[in-house]
């Protein structure tokens, strides 16, 4: 998320690695932004409950990028899956892939005609999954296999939209295709519509202030809700904070996280550290 500066509550995740006891329920992939007690709604259990299951003892804090186990019983649909209660942004893809299943398999298991349609406030049925549900801190999907993350892989349309468009503006800034790649799959999944908790938008993750700085760099109006604008001003910030690094990626992806002069003033924070080492580790995939 482009920010000036990120202060970290208890009420944000906060992606850092850790893990996560394995289930023989459902399992929820933390998003940047969820609180125990969001999750915990969602699939109608108790805080208490939700934190006994994964072993948490700050339940203020929860990490992004991990898996929750969701205790039996749990507004559980049956079926090994459980469910899931749809919140408002969500949409089928972002919800397939945070539960490790096809976006097929669950439109199917939901009788859900137009994949493209689903209402906040619909309890989902998860069908059952046959991946182990043990967290390491970055989604099981990404670590399967080898080349793209296995989302791109399965959804090859997606890939072909918004690829060119990431080789366009990473060209033309010069900055590194893969690097820009990672870090806004880290950001958004490559999800257009995405707004986080705290407001910023789209595929890269823009707050207001963010795109008004890089509009004025560009010299031009930039929408977040553009795909080409959010990955064209990625690029561009990319750039920028290359620049002030004197070419140092790390410090430029935490950066892009925490603000250079407050990266450069008190240090990164233990979840930039953190996301530096998602955003390298995405890179690799691409």
């Amino acid at each position: 998320m482009a920010v000036a500066l990120v202060v970290v509550t208890t009420v944000l995740a906060v992606l850092a690695p850790a893990g996560v006891a394995a289930a023989d329920a459902s399992r929820y992939l933390v998003r940047r932004g969820d609180t125990l007690s969001d999750v915990a709604a969602r699939f109608g259990t108790s805080v208490r409950a939700l934190a006994t299951a994964n072993g948490i003892s700050d339940v203020d804090r929860i990490y992004a990028g991990t898996y929750l186990t969701i205790p039996s019983g749990s507004g559980s649909a049956g079926g090994g899956g459980g469910s899931y209660l749809v919140a408002p942004g969500d949409n089928l893809s972002t919800i397939a892939h945070r539960f490790g299943v096809s976006v097929s398999a669950l439109a199917a298991a939901n009788g859900i005609h137009n994949p493209d349609v689903v209402y906040a406030g619909k309890r989902l049925t998860i069908p059952g999954q046959s991946v182990s549900s043990a967290g390491t801190g970055v989604p099981i999907s990404y670590t399967v296999g080898s080349g793209l993350p296995s989302r791109l892989r399965n959804d090859p349309a997606r890939y072909a939209q918004y690829h060119p468009i990431f080789q366009k503006w990473a060209s033309y800034y010069g900055v590194p295709l893969d690097l820009i790649e990672g870090l806004c799959w880290l950001e958004s999944g490559w999800q257009p519509a995405v707004v986080s908790s705290t407001g910023a938008i789209g595929i890269c993750q823009f707050m207001p202030n963010t795109t008004a700085f890089v509009s004025a760099m560009i010299g031009l109006p930039m929408n977040p809700w553009s795909p080409n604008d959010n990955i064209r001003m990625s690029a561009k910030y990319l750039h920028y904070l290359l620049g002030r690094a004197g070419g140092d990626v790390r410090t430029a992806v935490a950066s892009y996280y925490q603000g250079f002069d407050s990266v450069t003033s008190r240090g990164m924070y233990n979840d930039t550290v953190a996301y530096v080492e998602g955003v390298l580790a995405f890179r690799q995939r691409f």
